[in-house]
């Protein structure tokens, strides 16, 4: 499991990590114990209260797979 926004941050698309730091700034606990398991591509539940970044957790995944899907040049 990825415990360091550093960390994290060197496993995300270069884009997406630039976007992520300048509009956030740091990856939330839910966000660095869910997006590791996304990136893998495996099934992970996420329970954590209002505001803690759950939405983002689970797209932050998606989006890093978006990218470098379109750096491939892929239909």
């Amino acid at each position: 499991m990825i415990t360091s926004n550093a960390a994290l941050a060197k496993r995300l698309h270069p884009r997406l990590t630039n976007w992520f730091r300048q509009t956030f700034g740091e990856f939330t606990n839910a966000q660095l114990r869910c997006v590791p398991t996304v990136l893998d591509r495996k099934s992970v539940l996420l329970t954590s209260p209002t505001g803690s970044g759950k939405t983002l957790a689970g797209f932050l995944g998606v989006f890093d797979f978006l990218l470098r899907k379109m750096d491939r040049k892929e239909p």
